[in-house]
């Protein structure tokens, strides 16, 4: 499990273990299935299968289509099951250091519309941005909202989810923007015995663990982020006084560089490489995710990372980055808001019905 801030409940942040939950996951990833291809995928015995697909049909997120059954020979048709169009919506956001990211999702997890908003001076007016702007989003669509979830760099339990909930009648989870990243490679992948590691290099450096048994985050003291970045250049005279938030815009536009401030980016090069050696044997991750602009800020800096991690790594961990802002917004807010129904899909359409709004 995450250590995570919660408002209404703790993200699971973890594979499908129900078997509704594992035959929904299953059925989101492709357009066709039957129940022989639910059993083949997850394991669970036909009988199994046949009760969660019956309550997934009548939590109106699947149905048979006899129209498209096939005769292949003697015996019972075979009938294809499909996702039906979303009966309702899932809000998701990811709140960084820069400003926020919102999102509407169908229950496929597909993208339906998309926002920025600003952060405002504290939690309580972040709040009122974040409500604006979904009330934006929402504005002449005809289905109800499941639930809210929201990804934030430092979760703060309570108000947050209180606000939200209180505007919007709707659950609302709150989980940390790592651990939503970590858990968005989780539900990507198939089972694994290899532990999957998040290395989050914004305003500061933050990991997160992911493995069968959940999302684990792990706060760092480290002195990679920006800031501390920020002030060793302008101490070596390459920037000037004022602080620029964040990594745009930090390095100077010098061409070329001169060796000073080449052998400093190396530093730092060689620093953050360290970091991810040991991280990555730390945690016997198999797969390594380079996230958020940190690690693009200095494209030269490229091979010296890559010189330091490479001989300390096993060569079968497989390692990439992902330095995009607005990608990582959207994987994180798309993970926290779908964390309820990859939970207990049934659960989430009783809760609507309770809430009148079926």
């Amino acid at each position: 499990m995450s250590t995570l801030a919660v408002s209404a409940r703790t993200p699971a942040f973890r594979r499908p273990t129900m078997p509704t939950a594992r035959c929904l996951h299953h059925m989101m990833h492709g357009q066709l299935a039957i129940r022989g291809d639910l059993v083949a995928a997850t394991g669970l015995s036909q009988p199994t299968v046949t009760r969660a697909v019956t309550s997934l049909v009548g939590a109106g997120l699947i149905h048979e289509r006899p129209d498209l059954v096939r005769a292949t020979g003697p015996g019972r048709p075979r009938i294809p099951l499909e996702m039906t169009p979303t009966p309702w919506v899932h809000i998701g956001a990811a709140i960084g250091a820069d400003g926020g990211t919102l999102g509407v999702f169908d229950t496929r997890g597909r993208l339906l519309r998309e926002a920025t908003f600003p952060l405002g001076t504290d939690t309580p007016d972040t709040a009122e941005h974040l409500i604006a702007g979904i009330h934006r989003l929402l504005s002449r669509l005809a289905v109800p909202v499941a639930d809210i979830g929201v990804a934030v760099t430092v979760p703060e339990p309570g108000f947050l989810g209180e606000r939200l909930t209180e505007e919007f009648g709707s659950p609302v989870t709150v989980g940390d923007l790592t651990a939503s990243l970590a858990a968005a490679e989780l539900l990507t992948t198939d089972a694994t015995t290899d532990p999957i590691l998040i290395i989050h290099l914004d305003r500061g450096l933050t990991s997160a663990v992911a493995d069968d048994n959940g999302v684990t985050t792990h706060p760092m003291d480290t002195d990679l982020g920006p800031e501390t970045f920020a002030r060793r250049l302008t101490d070596a005279g390459f920037l000037p006084g004022e602080r620029r938030p964040g990594f745009t815009g930090l390095l100077p536009g010098e061409t070329p560089q001169s060796p000073e401030l080449r052998s400093l980016l190396d530093e730092r090069a060689r620093d953050l490489g360290e970091t991810v050696a040991r991280l990555t044997r730390d945690t016997g991750a198999g797969t390594v995710v380079l996230a958020g602009p940190g690690f693009t800020v200095d494209p030269g800096g490229y091979r010296e990372l890559a010189r330091t991690v490479n001989p300390n790594v096993d060569k079968r961990v497989a390692i990439r980055i992902v330095p995009d802002a607005a990608t990582l917004a959207r994987a994180a807010a798309r993970t926290v808001a779908l964390d309820r129904l990859l939970s207990d899909p049934a659960a989430v359409h009783a809760e609507l019905i309770d809430r009148n709004q079926l």
